[in-house]
């Protein structure tokens, strides 16, 4: 067998002798070759994706039954509006009607957003000044006195010009152990529907004798409050909708009626809070009472413009425009095929997005984690969000751009509404992976080790070029310096 010296004469002495240059070269080439492989390997293995403008229509999703449809993901939190005054529609912006949903799934659940200290208020609370202890026993007398009579303290609040003062709120609330009020306003149709089964709520607690529930008797009287003439007291108290039902005790803390309104219901209530069944549910201030409502699902509709409106005071009550605020918090939106996932870890994202590029999947739900609180009256966000269409590898999702504009209402007795309108874009982006194949891999590591291999030998040859020609032009001078000295030491 040949030497290795001889069977590779070919190659430079550096390749097949130890030498420094040669080790250091040969050791740049290894680390040169690693870095390349594995960027070559990680270039192979993420993602190189190509973008194409196309028409919606002409969309291919194979993870689509109907490209014609969408679905809208929602969980947003109204700050103010309690869930039986909050309805969740689509509208047709052309006609004002909403659009029939071919699929409808969603939850409304209460929430004491009291309890977030970033919850908005239209104005800060007013605390009567009703101490927060009252003995059992009122100088009922002296309250007599003060206001007038008996009369005065007992008369309804229905009307600022019905003969009585109606100056002391607080000192009515005092005078009874219980208070029943019906807090109304004239123009409320819901307030005319239940008027007659109030005189007969009133009449029948004016002549039941209530027993706590340690036998002891309780004065309780039913009145109402006519939110129109007395605003400044219904807005002391909170009233938000109409009619409105509380049980005031003479402490001044009160508890809401949150049932059906009908006599019965009403009666059965007024007893269970006389007897103290519902002592946990009394509250000091009206703040406390700032209930809102999370609204969470989603809908399935045709894929046309629109607004997602959350119809405050579609309920059984009718809102007050002054005391509405429609401040609400998004946790998530956005848009989707409806045969896409229905989201995971309880929460809706869309798998398609999983097929974007990293950078732009925050564009598929751009206003989640954001708050939208108003300060004043008849103020309202209003959301303009453009949708486009796009198709990626792993099925079709929406990516949408959001503008929001702070307006304010021109019609005073039009209750404030949060509506987020959507226009869907004539064209959309087709997004797909451009998969490199094992060969063009295989290849390009060829390549790059190849070449890698051929730059560090001919930057070792000509390095050692360059030397060689140093050391000739180097050398003539150094022997010359030599002879010089060797004349000057043998003078």
């Amino acid at each position: 067998m040949l030497p290795a010296s001889l069977s590779a004469r070919w190659l430079s002495k550096e390749f097949v002798e130890s030498t420094a240059a040669g080790g250091g070269f040969t050791l740049l080439a290894y680390v040169a070759m690693l870095l390349l492989f594995i960027l070559e390997l990680f270039s192979y293995l993420g993602d190189s994706p190509t973008s194409e403008l196309w028409l919606d229509k002409a969309l291919d999703d194979p993870y689509s039954l109907d490209n014609s449809v969408m679905r809208i993901n929602f969980d947003i939190d109204m700050y103010s509006i309690e869930c039986h005054n909050l309805q969740v529609a689509v509208i047709d912006p052309l006609d004002g009607q909403p659009v029939r949903a071919l699929q409808r799934d969603y939850s409304l659940r209460p929430v004491d957003f009291y309890k977030d200290p970033e919850a908005p208020t239209l104005e800060k609370p007013v605390t009567r000044v009703t101490g927060v202890e009252e003995e059992k026993e009122k100088d009922r007398h002296k309250l007599e006195e003060q206001d007038g009579g008996a009369q005065e303290l007992d008369a309804d609040w229905a009307s600022s010009h019905d003969g009585f003062n109606h100056q002391h709120f607080d000192h009515v609330i005092k005078y009874h152990d219980f208070t029943v009020i019906n807090f109304f306003a004239e123009w409320c149709s819901h307030c005319r529907q239940f008027s007659p089964t109030w005189r007969a709520i009133a009449e029948d607690i004016e002549n039941t004798n209530y027993l706590d529930a340690g036998g002891d008797k309780k004065v309780v009287k039913g009145l109402k409050m006519n939110c129109v003439d007395f605003k400044t007291i219904c807005r002391q108290e909170g009233i938000r909708a109409f009619p409105t039902i509380r049980v005031y005790r003479s402490d001044g803390r009160s508890v809401a009626f949150a049932d059906r309104r009908t006599q019965e219901d009403i009666l059965g209530w007024v007893e269970k809070s006389v007897k103290g069944h519902v002592e946990n549910d009394y509250i000091e201030k009206h703040a406390q009472l700032q209930t809102g409502c999370r609204a969470y699902g989603h809908v399935v509709m045709p894929k046309v413009p629109g607004y997602l409106e959350f119809f405050a005071g579609g309920g059984n009550h009718a809102l007050d425009p002054t005391m509405t605020n429609v401040s609400h918090y998004v946790r998530h939106l956005s848009f989707s095929s409806p045969t896409d996932t229905a989201g995971y870890f309880g929460q809706y994202r869309s798998w398609a997005a999983f097929g974007l590029p990293k950078g732009q999947r925050v564009f598929t739900h751009p206003v989640d984690g954001k708050k939208f609180c108003t300060k004043e009256a008849h103020q309202t966000f209003e959301h303009h969000i453009q949708v486009v269409s796009t198709l990626s590898s792993y099925g079709q999702t929406y990516q949408f751009q959001h503008y929001e504009r702070l307006s304010i209402s021109s019609n005073q007795s039009e209750v404030p509404q949060a509506r987020f309108h959507f226009d869907i874009d004539t064209f959309a982006i087709k997004i797909m992976d451009s998969d490199k194949s094992m060969y063009q891999f295989a290849t390009s590591t060829m390549a790059i080790l190849g070449g890698t291999f051929v730059m560090i030998k001919l930057l070792h040859t000509g390095t050692h070029a360059a030397a060689k020609v140093a050391a000739k032009a180097i050398a003539p001078r150094k022997n010359a310096r030599k002879h010089v000295n060797s004349l000057n030491g043998g003078s």
